[in-house]
């Protein structure tokens, strides 16, 4: 599947602490998903703004080694997950 016919648009942001590791899977997300780069923010804020923007998820790095995984895709009902940045690692290898 072409990253254009893939239908997964991701919103990656963080708080101050984050900030290395949403740069970093920013780069790594470009390559499979649609995904917009948000400089740092709050999670609720980001949130809000992942809602208003259609994204179908959120990846918010509380620090380089937490993040929060959230589903906003409507067929899933959404969630969030606390998971660390080694976890998404192993996810994408």
């Amino acid at each position: 599947m072409s990253k254009r016919d893939n239908k997964v648009r991701v919103m990656i942001t963080s708080s101050a602490e984050g900030t290395t590791a949403a740069r970093e899977f920013t780069e790594i997300y470009r390559e499979m998903f649609d995904v917009m780069f948000r400089e740092i923010m709050d999670f609720e804020e980001a949130l809000r703004e992942a809602e208003e923007a259609a994204m179908t998820h959120m990846l918010y790095f509380r620090d380089n080694g937490n993040l929060v995984l959230t589903s906003l895709a409507d067929e899933m009902g959404g969630y969030s997950l606390d998971i660390t940045v080694d976890d998404l690692r192993r996810v994408l290898s």
